[in-house]
Formats: C-alpha cells, structure tokens, sequence
C-alpha cells in the first residue's frame, strides 16, 4: 500500500522539529548540514541569491525587524514574551523597582545568570527578569557576587553618612569600616 505522500512529509516535520528540541548534537550537525546546503545554493544559483536579498531587504525595513530578532535570537523569546515580562514587572526593573522605559528598548535588558549560558544569550532556565541598564551594570561589574553588593551596600551606608555630615561641618560620629581615617576639615585662616 502507497503512503500518503502528505502525511509522510507531516511526519518528518515534526520527527526533524523533535529531534532538533530535544538532540543537541543532531542539531548541530542538521544546523552545519543546512548552512552548507542554504551557501551552496547561494553560490550556484542566482535567483536565489536575488529572491533572499530581496526578503532580507523586506524584513530589515520592517518596524521593530532587528528587535525581534535580537530577542529571538539572543533569548529565545518574542515581543509577546517580553511584554508578558514587563507586564508581570508592572513595568518596574526587577531590582531597583523604578520604571522602566519600555519605549526605549535599550533601557531595558533581559538579565541573566551568565553561568548558563554564553555571553549575550539566555533562555528560560537563567532568565532572571527585566533590568534597568543601571542595575545590570552594578550586576556585571559585582561579578553577579550578591554577598559583595550587601557589602557595597553597607559599606556605602557608613560612608555616605559620614560624607554628609562632613559636608555639614559636623563631626564624624562612630567608627568608618576598614579603618578609612576621616578627614577633618581644617579651621580657616
């Protein structure tokens, strides 16, 4: 009995889609094999050298074309993903709670464990929420090391304080952390 040319085609889809998924060195070799067959064709044949131009063309002049794919891309997720994100943020960074600006998409970053993933990637695993570039910044240049934030933190609190009153011309009260010595202003003439 004949199959159903269709269903055959229906068939290795989605075996091709589960394998793909679920089969990280078979996607590897299907994503080399498919790359190797897509430049081939780009050499060999130009009409189809043209007609992808032509799409590249389109979808570049599209709104939002390069922020999909970035997010696509360097996160997995689509615009739909992201707001249901910001949505479930109220809008808010995820550490300092201020605003974001989701009108200004730069403003705004997927923060991530970057121990999962490669750099300027992430997927749902290490998603940690939706940051404030300030935040993702202080983040980064922390080393993601909470414990050394709670101690900037503390640290920051003492010494603030002991700035302040030093402006004010006060005498610094208490002792700073580490020994730091304050400076005493000096009497006028």
């Amino acid at each position: 009995m004949a199959r159903d040319p269709e269903k055959q085609r229906a068939y290795d889809r989605e075996y091709k889609r589960r394998k793909r998924r679920d089969d990280p060195e078979w996607r590897e070799q299907a994503n080399a094999r498919d790359s190797e067959r897509h430049r081939q064709q780009w050499r060999e044949d130009p009409e189809f050298r043209e007609k992808s131009n032509e799409a590249r063309r389109r979808r570049r002049a599209e709104p939002g074309y390069l922020r999909r794919e970035w997010l696509r891309t360097a996160h997995g997720m689509y615009p739909e993903d992201w707001q249901r994100m910001f949505d479930g943020q109220d809008g808010r960074c995820c550490y300092c709670r201020r605003p974001l600006q989701a009108d200004a998409p730069k403003a705004v970053v997927v923060d991530h464990d970057h121990s999962c993933c490669p750099p300027n990637k992430s997927c749902t695993r290490c998603r940690r929420g939706l940051a404030c570039q300030d935040c993702n910044k202080v983040i980064a240049l922390a080393y993601e090391d909470s414990e050394r934030l709670e101690i900037i933190a503390a640290n920051l609190r003492v010494l603030a304080a002991a700035a302040r009153e030093r402006i004010n011309g006060e005498t610094v009260r208490g002792e700073l952390p580490f020994g730091v010595t304050p400076i005493r202003r000096e009497a006028a003439g």
